[in-house]
């Protein structure tokens, strides 16, 4: 057995005692789902055992066993065979030191049990705040049905030669305790700096599983069981956030996206949350100024860890428009001490102009990013404001309501 196969096994091993003859079925104790299609499954019976050698029939495990998997342990005893009997039973000849009642432990990894989270998002009808749901979606293909079953997801996706290894499961970990979030509900107050003060609120979390994190890798572990039945699909409240403040935000970089002024909303899970998003598709809805809900569409939301801006892009912004329009360009030749400089002989000049429009009824602020290559530098610039980092100039303008914006800049590349 893989020594580090038997450190994931006993790093994941909850042991409830099960009263169970050495032939008779067994419980589900747990299943561990992981990324890419596997789960460990723990269970646990009790059985009489002479001294010398026994047979200990097992039954139901999944029909997706990884039999190479298999990690079978009861104390005092030696496993000397192991036998896969279809559809779903193993058989071992086992040798007692004694005559001897004893828990007797299987842990093993399957596939054909699947997940991923995903979330509801609502936006509040002048989107200041959101609401968040967060779900586990399970598929369970494995041809057993598993229940009641304590279950707990993991969003570590093991490659097939990383199938059983420790490092990344998001568990314990030697002198640093993994961060946990309490099952109770939690509030704190909380507001983003661009929240005006007389909009704030109390972020609130109500959750259905214990959630531990360990290096961007999440785990969550559900506080009641479950039944799963096998080919089923069901989903799984997991946690819920309320009044989590968020900003519109408008952005225009022409050499990603072309003309398209972009709108999203941003936000972040404050510190003192002490929480984390596991990157999955969010439904967003809104309300619109009937009172009634309307459908935003499916969105990526990527993992966001406590304190870290999170951006969800809506679509093109409706009533913005954006053009970018090159009104100069020409190549000159460097002087000699340039030449020698930069290792290069000519130069390119050019200018643009980049115009907005905004049909809305107030005024909008939109970020516009421009991206430059090789040695460069900015000759002139309208507005004279604009932040430089690493390969790009970054402005941030307002639009009046019915109004029109223009940025103009010249660079010179080499």
């Amino acid at each position: 057995m893989n020594t580090k196969l038997k450190i994931i096994i006993f790093s994941c091993l909850i042991i409830i005692n099960l009263s169970l003859s050495i032939s008779a079925l067994s419980k589900v104790t747990r299943l561990t789902i992981f990324s890419q299609n596997l789960a460990l499954v723990e269970q646990v019976k009790t059985v009489s055992l002479e001294k010398g050698i026994n047979q200990i029939i097992f039954n139901p495990v999944s029909k997706q066993i990884i039999l190479d998997s298999v990690y079978p342990y009861a104390q005092g005893c030696q496993f000397l065979e192991e036998r896969f009997i279809p559809p779903s039973t193993l058989s071992w000849k086992v040798e007692s030191e004694k005559n001897i009642q004893v828990p007797f432990r299987i842990l093993y990894l399957t596939r054909g049990i699947k997940w991923e989270i995903n979330y509801q998002a609502e936006l509040g009808r002048e989107a200041k705040f959101m609401n968040l749901i967060g779900w586990a979606k399970v598929e369970n293909e494995s041809g057993v049905n598993w229940g009641p079953i304590q279950i707990a997801f993991s969003t570590w996706s093991p490659s097939p030669e990383e199938q059983g290894k420790q490092e990344k499961i998001p568990l314990k970990k030697e002198n640093t305790p993994p961060q946990v979030i309490s099952s109770s509900t939690v509030k704190i107050s909380s507001d983003i700096a661009t929240v005006s003060s007389e909009s704030k609120k109390t972020v609130s979390i109500t959750s259905n599983a214990t959630t531990y994190w360990r290096e961007g890798e999440i785990f969550y572990s559900l506080h009641s069981p479950i039944n799963l039945d096998n080919n089923q699909e069901k989903r799984i409240w997991l946690f819920s956030l309320q009044d989590i403040p968020v900003e519109k935000v408008y952005s225009f970089d022409a050499e990603k996206y072309g003309d398209e002024v972009r709108e999203g909303v941003t936000f972040k899970i404050e510190d003192g949350l002490n929480f984390i998003l596991s990157s999955g598709w969010i439904y967003l809805y809104g309300i619109d100024l009937n009172g009634r809900r309307v459908y935003f569409g499916k969105k990526k939301l990527p993992q966001t860890l406590p304190g870290q801006i999170c951006n969800i892009y809506l679509g093109p912004a409706k009533g913005i428009l954006g053009e970018r329009v090159q009104t100069s360009f020409r190549e000159i030749e460097l002087q000699p001490a340039e030449k020698k400089f930069y290792n290069k002989s000519i130069a390119r000049e050019y200018s643009y102009r980049l115009i907005f429009y905004n049909y809305r009824l107030s005024p909008v602020k939109i970020k516009v990013i421009e991206h430059f290559y090789g040695q460069w530098e900015i000759l002139e610039s309208n507005p004279q404001n604009y932040i430089k980092e690493g390969d790009t100039v970054t402005y941030q303008i307002e639009v009046a309501s019915q109004g029109k914006k223009e940025i103009y800049y010249k660079a010179r590349t080499m």
